[in-house]
C-alpha cells in the first residue's frame, strides 16, 4: 500500500492532530473540513488548518 486516507478532521481539536499524524508516517493522509453548504465557512477550522500546515512545513523534511 502506497498511501491510506483517513478522511477529514472536522473540529479544531482533531485538525490539531494532523501535524502529529504527518510527523509519524509518510503514507497516511488526511484533510480538514473548512466549510459546507449547511453551515458555511468555519473560520476556526481555517485558522487551525493554517497552523497545522505551518507546523508541518517547519518540522518535516522538505516542508511537507
Amino acid at each position: 500500500m502506497s498511501f491510506f486516507n483517513i478522511g477529514y478532521a472536522s473540529k479544531p481539536e482533531t485538525i490539531n492532530l494532523i501535524s502529529d499524524i504527518n510527523k509519524n508516517t509518510s503514507i497516511i493522509y488526511c484533510s480538514s473540513k473548512i466549510s459546507d453548504r449547511e453551515t458555511g465557512i468555519n473560520f476556526e477550522n481555517i485558522r487551525e488548518s493554517a497552523q497545522a500546515i505551518k507546523r508541518i512545513s517547519q518540522k518535516s523534511q522538505n516542508g511537507y
